[in-house]
């Protein structure tokens, strides 16, 4: 029994010495040093946060901006079918097309921009600088075509580009166009007799000259307008280039070009660079090609 109670005592102060050192350890606390580097550590991470917070903001604002531009598009769209043109700025839109004007993030306002191309623009402040949001309103404008030479494309085609654009200084919804036709096509006045292989006529339009580097100039005429807007026309050769200028054209402006021979091995029809339209052989006369005079095949 005494030695029991020797042995017990022993582990009674075996573990109050534990204890007591612990507990010395626990009241020796955090170093100056130590401090300073777990502030450092917390400011850092405070730092990374708020920039991943306000990077967060900012993407949500830019989101919020171009959801509000897509609707303005849809109310600019609705008013150029009934008005023609789009408007001037944003609040001929109010009330008939938009209920209210869209309340942006950072206190900007959405600009109507027309020219060399149709958009809607957003300018707001971003860091030390500003930044600017685009919505293309449709693919009209006053660019000049990016031109095919038809010299190097095969087979029978007609080409129509605009070779330079110039808007109207007190009407920035007009503008007037060095227009060009490019011929690349048998010769077939030869073949039968009266009337003219092909007619080309704008509507909402004014022709002011015709001009073919084969013949000279071209008569004009009047088709369902009180000025000239027309003109028919024969090929001499197998490759002729007409300069066609034309004036008060809108963004409803369309040419449209009518070719009354049948052409044996077909024909390709290009606006631009672009092949928009190709017939078989021997199409079913006459074939109409109609294309917009604003439409822009320019790259932007």
């Amino acid at each position: 029994m005494k030695q029991y109670t020797i042995m017990h005592m022993k582990r009674i102060n075996k573990i109050s010495f534990i204890l007591k050192k612990n507990t010395s350890l626990c009241r020796k606390g955090f170093s100056l040093t130590e401090m300073v580097i777990v502030v450092a550590i917390i400011g850092i991470l405070t730092i990374f946060a708020m920039e991943y917070y306000n990077g967060n903001i900012n993407e949500a604002k830019i989101i919020k901006t171009r959801a509000l531009m897509e609707q303005v598009k849809k109310s600019c769209l609705r008013y150029a079918v009934d008005n023609g043109s789009y408007p001037k700025n944003i609040n001929q839109l109010v009330p008939k097309y938009l209920a209210v004007l869209p309340k942006l993030p950072w206190n900007t306002q959405i600009e109507i921009k027309t020219g060399a191309v149709n958009e809607l623009a957003c300018e707001f402040p971003w860091g030390n600088g500003k930044r600017v949001i685009n919505v293309k309103l449709d693919n009209l404008g006053f660019a000049v075509d990016r031109r095919i030479d038809l010299a190097t494309a095969s087979g029978t085609a007609f080409a129509f580009s605009k070779l330079a654009v110039s808007q109207n200084p007190s009407n920035a919804y007009l503008y007037s166009a060095s227009f060009e036709i490019q011929i690349k096509a048998p010769v077939t006045s030869k073949n039968i007799d009266g009337g003219a292989d092909f007619r080309f006529i704008v509507d909402n339009a004014e022709i002011t000259s015709a001009v073919s580097d084969d013949s000279g100039p071209i008569e004009l005429n009047s088709q369902n307008s009180p000025y000239a807007n027309c003109f028919e026309y024969s090929a001499k050769f197998t490759a002729d280039k007409i300069t066609v200028a034309v004036s008060q054209i809108t963004r409803n402006t369309n040419f449209t070009f009518t070719l009354f021979r049948s052409v044996e091995e077909g024909v390709r029809f290009y606006y631009g660079e672009k092949e928009m339209l190709r017939l078989g052989p021997n199409p079913s006369s006459p074939a109409i090609f109609t294309r917009l005079m604003s439409e822009s095949t320019a790259r932007y």
